[in-house]
């Protein structure tokens, strides 16, 4: 079980807002918790959003609960509209990318936007996962260029790599059939 005593103050507003948000949707839109006794798979998604929680499991969860390494429940998430895949790294790591990797890999495979983890460094940087998802493009999101930046792994298995700090914000439009636009 979580200990929500290790929350700081921020995200415990988040949970509540996140319950109120839950308890007054409409029956189609509460959470739907899914668990595997083959793969020790906890899985949040709204019903019909096509948004799906790859990361964290329980067993991360408990890890970065001992270890105090908040990173490790870093949510990733994969967004699936028409054949427009879009997966959110947030600030996972290593174990977090296995356990994807180990757990979701056809599910990962040929995005179209693979939103960089952890602002695009080397510490969120997952040859393998990377690799699976082939993105079509990447996006770093990060005020300004770290040292360990890993930009040039990601070009090895992306058509293009975009960064907000040359970019500025991004906004995609990204279609059914899997037409993706930059707006800006």
């Amino acid at each position: 079980m979580f200990d929500y005593s290790k929350c700081n103050q921020n995200q415990i507003l988040d949970l509540y807002a996140f319950n109120l948000l839950r308890q007054n949707c409409n029956r189609m839109f509460y959470p739907c918790w899914i668990r595997s006794k083959e793969k020790d798979v906890l899985n949040c998604s709204f019903l019909n959003d096509n948004i799906r929680v790859l990361c964290p499991n329980l067993n991360i969860i408990n890890k970065a609960n001992e270890t105090n390494s908040p990173n490790l429940i870093s949510y990733v998430l994969s967004v699936n509209h028409g054949l427009s895949k879009i997966i959110l790294g947030g600030d996972a790591e290593n174990e977090s990318w296995n356990h994807i990797v180990e757990n979701y890999k056809d599910e990962i495979a040929n995005a179209t936007i693979l939103k960089a983890s952890h602002h695009g460094r080397d510490s969120g940087y997952h040859q393998e996962a990377v690799k699976t998802i082939n993105p079509f493009v990447t996006v770093v999101s990060v005020g300004k260029k770290p040292e360990t930046d890993a930009s040039n792994k990601y070009r090895q298995y992306s058509n293009y790599v975009f960064s907000t700090v040359w970019q500025g914000s991004m906004v995609f439009d990204c279609y059914e059939d899997g037409t993706v636009i930059m707006l800006n």
